[in-house]
């Protein structure tokens, strides 16, 4: 597709002056752009573009050609080439084409001076540009008119302004000039400030110094010209416009004896030029002033030639000048038939730097020399174009090295060997080159044919080598037998297995002697006889080593190959892991070096050991009396099931069944072991539990004695009482003051047991128990509550009025007037109280509501306040008195503060127990039905190799036993070789049996007895987690990494916790969990990079604070995790005896888990045998 584009441009578009002002910058170019010019009709140059594919920048194909009339034109059929722009931009190569005048200056005349033809001839490159997706275009037109060059610079001008507004670059190659003042015919036609200004890149042809039609022979360029030619662009154009065009190739002039030329000089390639060389035997000349090679010589007709070149040492030198400018880069004309090693140094400043030029290097050419002769490796010419040569040394390839620049070296074994020799420069810059070096005579041979005994084996000595031929061949086959002065191609045979050493000595005409041995190996041809070994009885789940080393064979054994199960194992004795039961054939393949076979089958009876697996289905909760039932149908096991037995709850033992049921009379925990055995013997065993909750609350009646007078067997009468005090409708009687009665219930019973019995008297005090007794000393109406809870928080509540008399012979006058309409308050779980019940008392009369009854125990409270406060004043007073010495006197008032609070609000806190039908603990108290106090922990700590067997795991129940221990405590997680129960996060402990659980053991045999177990689990201070996840750990202010701490902060760290700890909630029937190290490890620990940013993001502040908050957000955690899947499980700490050092340094706030609820009970880790200490 043609793109066409087209432009109204206005009169003034010739003409309209130029100029160039600029400061160049001095700033070093760090990497030269690298392009060359090529005429991709010719194959040398494709074949040049292929290999400098990998360091060129961009490409100027020589494509386009301007007619005399502006017409462009194609200069082959190559223009445009599809392939050939495929390629470039593979290479991230750019194309930018050359367009030439074919040296024409009326053509250009035509163009710079004729607005429309100037129009046109712009629009035609743009759209050669578009169509082509070209990056621009290199404008070469050359041999242009003196006087034209500002018309010149107006049309650059021009062509760069259209060529911006498509996104193009103009490139203008020009002639090299030294100065303004260089007005001979074509540099002077190019004005370099003015084409500074406007083109895009400007390419100075720094060549042709001398051309092919000069009057006298010398250099094709010369560095101090080029210097000169660059000295004076950089005054006038912008350095990093400047691309510097060098020459690649050369002229060759016939001359007169004074150097004058005798006709027109040809153009030669570098390879054009070698071939000369060699077929001439031409010495290669160097000219110090231009640096730059030539030759000298005399033709077949006896005429004089002169023919300078330029070559990868003229080029290092042009390297220097574009480096010491620092201008935009280089381009060659042209790629083919260049010298190879010129790409050799462009590539090494592609891939180095181009602060230092390598250093040049010229070792001659490939070399031929004989075994045991010295060899000299030069000439050399080796020098550092920007420096100094600090170090050379030679590496001749044959493990010798030497560290002279043109050494002598002899080689003592014929061959081929390549030789580099290598230079480093002063700036420490390592460069080298190599070549070929063949050494004589050279004895060598292949075998073939069949490598058995009595074949004929061919020995091929022909690639022995020596440039003067080979006259002796002498064989040594290593078996005793030989052949003299024989042939390079023999036939041998031989009649036994083995390996053998074969020899081939060659001697050429000048005597010189080499060596060349090889192994022959003929095969045993015997089969191998295959051993399996005797039939083996192995247990599942174990390994069983399978040896077939009883294998034998004549010669040797090469290949072991076992198949087992369908997988196939490789050497002569096999480990493989059975891991069911059943009967396998292990079949054993030997093969011996000759290829023979035999084979050798084994039997493996399998037995089992996988114990039967158990599967219980049974309800986790249910009520007093309803039945328990659980079924092991579903369990399996891969040889059957023989016997089931259960244990009930301690109450009995039931064999053989799948099913059992039970029915409880009592609330509470129930536990329920199963032991199933296979027909292997093999065990497994379970224990789970229901709770059995009580949802009633107690029934029962109360008595009092004396019996509380009915109103009609008073003085009073019931009509006037009602009209002076109202009569309450729950009045039970009339009793006296000063008169002691005795409060009694009648038959109080309970399906799980009475935990309270509560009296309150309607007169501010308050009793508890079945029996209490209790006078009044005030007259009037009195409110009485009698509150009875059961272990599961039940309450049953009864509510009369007695009447205090001072006596029953009074009349309603002489009763003293009642206090204010308001009751004191009944004894409350802090919750909806029941509404009253009708008693089962025949002496209590049923109420309606009764009124707000607080007052009463609101002004016993203060009376106690006021005695507390009146006791400290009377303190004060005594210790002013006596100087503060009496600290016997401090201890008891001390005391006495502490201990009457608890005397009145020992029963209040006791009915300030939560409402509720199930409590945490599977036992009822010990201590008479303290709610306060459901479970006396009597604990015993024990480490994990206590348990590591059923042996020791029944001594430590026994001893709990026997002690009156009431719950267990195993370190199950603390030791680097693993831990005490199953986990698929941990690996079991290595003294601990495959198949043995220690955790599970421990809860089956302490539940017998009624022990509970509480497993104490390592939290942050975890060394074996912190070795496998050293990312986790905590960080010191220092910056390192604790070594035994996990960072409470980190989100994995969290997670692991959980983990773990779900684990064993999940998995195992545990009363309780107890946490250790639950703090941090250091004051200075925490420093991490996503603490401090966690820290900050949080509003930063108190550091401390915020890192106390870090360990209560991971109790939190883990406390709501457990309580959301069983919350009747006790969750318990270790802390430290001093809570304030703890709580400042380590962080640990226990009190305030305690007080968010978030902690069952706290371990306070006081470690005396100190009495006294342990008191203090």
């Amino acid at each position: 597709m043609l793109i066409m584009v087209t432009a109204v441009l206005s009169g003034s578009y010739l003409m309209r002056g130029s100029s160039a002002s600029f400061e160049n910058s001095t700033q070093l170019v760090s990497t030269p752009v690298f392009s060359a010019w090529i005429q991709p009709w010719e194959e040398e140059g494709m074949g040049s573009l292929l290999r400098y594919r990998t360091i060129l920048d961009e490409i100027s194909p020589y494509w386009y050609w301007t007619l005399p009339n502006a017409t462009i034109v194609p200069t082959s059929n190559m223009t445009g080439d599809e392939g050939f722009i495929r390629l470039c931009r593979e290479s991230s190569i750019e194309v930018v084409p050359m367009i030439s005048n074919l040296h024409n200056p009326d053509t250009l005349r035509l163009i710079v001076r004729n607005s429309t033809v100037q129009r046109e001839h712009i629009m035609d490159l743009l759209n050669i540009t578009l169509e082509g997706g070209y990056k621009g275009l290199d404008i070469n037109y050359e041999s242009l008119y003196t006087e034209d060059r500002e018309f010149y610079v107006n049309f650059i001008e021009n062509l760069t302004e259209t060529f911006h507004r498509y996104g193009r670059v103009v490139y203008v190659s020009v002639f090299p000039k030294t100065s303004e003042a260089d007005d001979w015919y074509g540099p002077a036609g190019y004005d370099y400030p003015g084409l500074g200004a406007h083109a895009d890149y400007i390419k100075i042809m720094a060549y042709n110094l001398h051309w092919s039609t000069c009057n006298t022979s010398g250099p094709v360029t010369s560095y101090r010209w080029v210097d000169a030619v660059l000295s004076y662009a950089v005054s006038v154009i912008p350095r990093e416009k400047i691309i510097l065009g060098v020459p690649l190739f050369g002229y060759d002039w016939p001359i007169w004896p004074n150097g004058t030329t005798r006709g027109i000089a040809k153009n030669c390639s570098y390879g054009e030029i070698m071939a000369l060389k060699e077929e001439r035997g031409l010495k290669r000349l160097w000219n110090p002033a231009s640096r730059t090679p030539y030759f000298l010589y005399t033709d077949k007709s006896g005429i004089l030639h002169a023919l300078h070149y330029t070559d990868c040492e003229s080029l290092l030198h042009e390297m220097d000048l574009v480096r010491k400018y620092s201008i935009h880069g280089l381009s060659i004309w042209k790629l083919g038939g260049e010298d190879p090693r010129a790409f050799e140094y462009l590539q090494f400043l592609k891939e180095n730097s181009f602060d230092n030029l390598p250093p040049y290097l010229d070792i001659g050419e490939d070399l031929m020399g004989m075994r045991g002769v010295p060899l000299n490796m030069g000439p050399v010419r080796a020098y550092d174009v920007d420096g100094t040569l600090r170090s050379v040394w030679w590496e001749f390839g044959d493990g010798e090295s030497s560290e002279v620049l043109e050494p002598t070296h002899t080689y003592l074994k014929g061959g081929f060997y390549t030789a580099t020799l290598h230079v480093v420069d002063s700036s420490g810059l390592h460069y080298s080159a190599s070549k070929r070096v063949k050494v004589a005579p050279f004895a060598n041979f292949s075998v073939s044919g069949t490598f058995r005994e009595g074949e004929n084996l061919i020995f091929n000595g022909t690639s022995s080598w020596d440039p003067f031929g080979i006259i002796s061949y002498t064989w040594y086959f290593g078996d005793g037998t030989f052949l003299f002065h024989s042939t390079p191609l023999v036939e041998h045979s031989y009649s036994r297995p083995g390996e053998y050493t074969v020899t081939l000595v060659v001697i050429d005409p000048l005597g010189f002697v080499d060596i060349c041995n090889r192994t022959v190996t003929i095969p045993d041809l015997t089969p191998p006889v295959a051993d399996a070994g005797e039939d083996l009885f192995v247990w599942e789940r174990s390994w069983a080593t399978l040896d077939g080393r009883g294998s034998s064979d004549n010669g040797r054994i090469v290949n072991y190959t076992w198949v087992i199960d369908g997988k196939i194992f490789y050497g002569p004795t096999v480990r493989y892991y059975f891991e069911r039961p059943g009967r396998y054939t292990a079949i054993l393949t030997v093969r011996d070096e000759a290829g023979f076979e035999d084979r050798s089958t084994l039997n493996i009876t399998v037995r089992d050991r996988t114990p039967p697996k158990i599967h219980l289905t049974y309800p986790r909760k249910v009520r007093i009396g309803e039945i328990i039932v659980l079924d092991a149908s579903d369990s399996s096991d891969n040889v059957g099931i023989v016997n089931y037995t259960w244990y009930l709850a301690g109450t009995g033992v039931v064999y053989g069944r799948t099913e059992v049921t039970y029915i409880p009379s009592k609330a509470g925990r129930y536990f329920f072991t199963l032991d199933i055995t296979d027909a292997e013997g093999n065990w497994n065993s379970t224990t789970v539990f229901v709770d059995v909750y009580d949802d009633k609350p107690p029934e029962g009646a109360f008595t009092i004695s004396p019996r509380p007078r009915p109103l009609k067997e008073t003085y009073l009468e019931e009509w006037k009482l009602s009209q002076m005090y109202g009569v309450p409708p729950d009045l039970l009687g009339a009793v006296l003051i000063n008169v002691t009665y005795r409060f009694e219930t009648v038959n109080l019973r309970d399906d799980s047991g009475i935990s309270t019995v509560t009296w309150c008297f309607g007169d501010g005090t308050m009793a508890g128990g079945e029996v209490v007794y209790h006078n009044y000393t005030t007259a009037g109406y009195h409110h009485v509550v009698l509150l009875a809870t059961d272990l599961w928080g039940n309450s049953k509540r009864w509510e009369f009025t007695l009447l205090a008399l001072p006596s029953y012979n009074i009349t309603v006058v002489e009763i003293p007037p009642p206090p204010p309409d308001e009751s004191e308050p009944a004894p409350t779980q802090n919750l909806t109280v029941p509404e009253p019940q009708n008693t089962t008392s025949a002496a209590a009369g049923e109420r309606g509501p009764s009124a707000p009854g607080w007052i009463w125990p609101a002004l016993s409270m203060l009376i106690i306040a006021l005695f507390i406060l009146e006791v400290l004043s009377l303190l004060l007073r005594s210790l002013k008195k006596r100087g503060g010495k009496d600290k016997k006197l401090i201890m008891l008032v001390v005391s006495l503060l502490f201990t009457l609070p608890s005397l009145h609000m020992g029963s209040v806190l006791l009915l300030a127990q939560a409402d509720t039908n199930t409590t945490r603990g599977s036992y009822p108290a010990e201590d008479g039905g303290d709610p306060s106090r459901l479970f006396q922990y009597r604990g015993m700590w024990m480490d994990g190799y206590d348990i590591v067997n059923i042996s020791e795991v029944r001594k430590v129940v026994e001893f709990a036993r026997d002690h009156h221990i009431n719950c267990l405590t195993p370190l199950i997680n603390s030791n680097y070789n693993g831990v005490y129960y199953n986990s698929s996060i941990f690996p079991k402990h290595v003294d601990v049996a495959r198949d043995f659980d220690p955790l599970m053991a421990l809860i089956v045999e302490a539940h017998k007895y009624g022990i509970q177990v509480h497993p104490w689990v390592h939290t942050l201070y975890n060394p074996p987690v912190v070795r496998m996840h050293p990312e986790w750990a905590c960080v010191s202010y220092w910056g390192t990494p604790s070594g035994a701490w996990l960072n409470p902060s980190l989100p994995p760290v969290r997670s692991f916790l959980l983990n773990m700890t779900m684990e064993l909630v999940t998995n195992y029937p545990l009363d309780g969990i107890k946490f250790d190290t639950l703090r941090y490890g250091s004051y200075y620990y925490s420093f991490d990079n996503y603490s401090l940013a966690k820290f900050q993001q949080e509003g930063g502040g108190d550091f401390s604070a915020w890192r106390r908050e870090e360990i209560n957000e991971v109790v939190e955690m883990l406390y709501d995790a457990i309580m959301e899947v069983r919350p009747y499980m006790w969750v318990g700490a270790d802390v430290w005896m001093n809570y304030n050092s703890w709580r400042t340094y380590l962080f640990q706030e226990s009190r305030e888990w305690a007080r968010r609820g978030k902690i069952d009970y706290l371990c306070i880790m006081d470690y005396t045998t100190n009495e006294a200490a342990f008191r203090g």
